[in-house]
C-alpha cells in the first residue's frame, strides 16, 4: 500500500448504516449543493442524494452495515462496507468513494457486489 494512503479501522461495534451515510442524512450541509452521484438511481445535487438515501432507508429498514476499511488520500475518502439489507442474507460488499471540496461531498461513486454463497477461493471479501 503506498505510504500516502492512511488506513483506519473501526474499533466500535458496527452501526446501522455506514458513518458517512449517517452523517450525510443528519447533516445535509456536509453535502455540496452540486454533488454529482454516479449511481444511476440517484439524481444530481444535494436533494437528489438525500432522496436516494431516504429511499434506501425506507426500502431496507433493517439494513445493517459494518465499515471494514476507510482510506483517505487528499480530497478522496474510500469506504469498504459489508451491508446486509435483509436479515439472514449474505449481503453486499460495497465500496463508496467520496470526493470532498472544502470539507463537503462533491462527488460520489459506489461499487456493489453481492456476497456469493460459495467462492472459488478462501480469501473472503473483507
Amino acid at each position: 500500500m503506498p505510504s500516502k494512503w492512511r488506513r483506519t479501522r473501526r474499533s466500535s461495534p458496527p452501526s446501522t448504516t455506514p458513518r458517512s451515510i449517517r452523517r450525510i442524512s443528519r447533516k445535509p450541509h456536509s453535502i455540496s449543493g452540486r454533488v454529482t452521484p454516479s449511481n444511476p438511481s440517484a439524481a444530481d445535487g444535494r436533494d437528489g442524494l438525500k432522496a436516494f438515501i431516504g429511499f434506501l432507508k425506507e426500502k431496507f429498514p433493517n439494513n445493517r452495515s459494518e465499515i471494514k476499511r476507510i482510506f483517505a488520500d487528499g480530497d478522496y475518502v474510500i469506504v469498504h462496507v459489508h451491508a446486509v439489507r435483509e436479515p439472514g442474507t449474505r449481503g453486499n460488499a460495497i465500496v463508496d468513494i467520496f470526493k470532498l471540496e472544502n470539507g463537503k461531498v462533491v462527488e460520489h461513486w459506489d461499487v456493489i457486489q453481492p456476497v456469493p454463497e460459495k467462492a472459488a477461493n478462501d480469501n473472503g471479501m473483507f
